[in-house]
């Protein structure tokens, strides 16, 4: 009997060819019969194979998470590494759904987007949440803007203002977070 329960992983180290992955999965399912829980975050888009040795190596309770960012294309494709249509999504959702394969839905709220777009990743959300039974959520989520990121270095070029720059200015903000600088990991003190 094996001691792993659950296992949480969210490499997705190259969508366009998970064969290492899918070998992985294989020796999995050979070592573990689909007993081990597994809840995969994944940048781009499932296909057939992945899907099919994912279902092989995993319990029924396991969960895709898929990020489409936006449900504008327009702006996935600006915003997204690994762009994929709604057409796809959806492809790739009908086939999960036929597996049984469970999935979480998540979209960003970013900040050089302006409402109406949060309102149709919303709308979205709740359309495809209705469609299929095996998507456990859907989330609209704030991004946050990281230190080094692209959008720290060049705000103009993501229409973005007043974006934090400095040290102190991530800890002003963040430190009424719980598990952020005044939480649990770390003490000002």
């Amino acid at each position: 009997k094996n001691n792993i329960n659950n296992f949480r992983f969210s490499f997705d180290a190259n969508p366009n060819d998970r064969t290492p992955l899918i070998n992985i999965f294989d020796e999995i399912a050979n070592k573990f019969n689909a007993e081990i829980t597994a809840n995969y975050t994944l940048d781009g888009l499932p296909d057939v194979k992945f899907l099919d040795a994912f279902k092989r190596a995993f319990s029924q309770n396991s969960t895709l998470l898929l990020s489409p960012v936006f449900a504008d294309e327009i702006l996935r494709k600006k915003y997204k590494s690994f762009f994929y249509s709604n057409f796809q999504l959806e492809q790739a959702l009908d086939y999960m759904e036929k597996l049984g394969i469970n999935s979480e839905i998540y979209f960003s709220i970013m900040p050089s987007v302006d409402e109406q777009e949060n309102e149709k990743s919303k709308k979205y959300g709740e359309y495809l949440k209705g469609k299929y039974k095996y998507i456990k959520e859907f989330y609209l989520y704030p991004m946050e803007i990281e230190p080094a990121s692209p959008w720290t270095y060049n705000p103009e070029k993501y229409g973005l203002k007043n974006v934090k720059t400095s040290f102190q200015e991530y800890y002003e903000s963040d430190k009424g977070i719980t598990g952020s600088f005044e939480g649990e990991f770390f003490s000002a003190e």
